[in-house]
């Protein structure tokens, strides 16, 4: 099919317009001049620059038409400039001392040997020496006997397949609870026999919890070791009421009452004898201060 520009071309009668220099330029100038509002400019001569007022007219339109950032309402903080940061303050180097450096590399039963024997040859330095020990470390102790209880709960099989506390789990987390527990017990055994009967208290009273969690089998004569562990450990807290005897006021003695009752929570069940004796030990003390002559005024 030809367009109507092919037909007009093709019959006789059509005459070819004659093309006029300059006039498609001409034109697009006209439509660009009409389009972004400019006046006609002279052939030849250069375009005419735009008004301030026209240009901050149409900057001010810009500005206003933009929209808003996008986090614009969104606090990002003060500028790094403005934070200030405290110097740090560099902690004082250590220097090991031969001394330390020897001791560091013993063994405890060497260090215990060699202190025995240095301590036999120089009594007299002996109080001197103790009152410059601290208290053990009682997170550290519970500490590890969370470690070792997180090691047989591991040992779990999956209880999809069974009773969690059948004898095939038994046989499974005995393997775990047995270092467990002699860690438990061996721990108040050392401060019950070094005398240290606050920490032995406080101990008792963190641990009693760790005792508690045991599992309970169905068996109940493969519960005997939760039992003996509970009942160690209510012993040591007897022994340590009893080691520190009447040395306490009796509002110190209310004090440690309360305090372990805190820290035991619901397990302060398994406590009853240390409970018992720490009773005894405020009616004894109350007894002894009847007894004392009263101060005169």
């Amino acid at each position: 099919k030809r367009g109507p520009a092919m037909k007009r071309a093709s019959s006789p009668d059509y005459e070819p317009e004659p093309e006029s220099e300059g006039e498609d330029y001409e034109d697009e100038e006209d439509n660009n001049d009409e389009t972004y509002g400019a006046p006609p400019s002279a052939p030849g001569s250069a375009p005419a620059p735009m008004s301030s007022s026209s240009s901050s007219s149409s900057s001010t339109t810009s500005t206003s038409s933009a929209p808003p950032p996008l986090f614009s309402t969104i606090y990002m903080g003060a500028p790094s400039s403005s934070v200030i940061t405290p110097p740090k303050v560099k902690k004082p180097r250590h220097v090991v001392t031969p001394l330390e450096s020897k001791i560091n590399a013993l063994t405890r039963e060497q260090l215990i040997e060699t202190s025995s024997s240095f301590f036999q040859k120089h009594p007299s330095l002996v109080d001197e020496f103790l009152a410059l020990l601290p208290e053990p470390d009682m997170d550290q102790k519970l500490q590890e006997l969370k470690k070792l209880e997180r090691q047989y709960q591991k040992l779990y099989p999956n209880s999809r397949y069974g009773s969690s506390s059948d004898t095939y789990s038994y046989n499974r987390v005995v393997k775990g609870l047995g270092p467990f527990k002699k860690a438990l017990v061996d721990h108040g055994v050392s401060l019950k026999s070094s005398k240290s009967w606050r920490p032995l208290l406080k101990y008792v009273s963190h641990a009693i919890e760790l005792a508690d969690n045991m599992p309970n089998w169905n068996d109940a004569s493969k519960n005997k070791s939760k039992q003996s562990a509970l009942s160690s450990l209510d012993g040591h807290g007897t022994a340590a009421v009893k080691g520190l005897g009447v040395t306490l006021s009796v509002e110190e003695w209310e004090e440690v009452k309360a305090e372990v009752e805190r820290v035991s929570g619901h397990n302060k069940r398994h406590l009853g004898d240390t409970f018992a004796e720490i009773e005894k030990m405020i009616e004894k003390r109350k007894a002894a201060d009847a007894k004392s002559p009263k101060k005169k005024k």
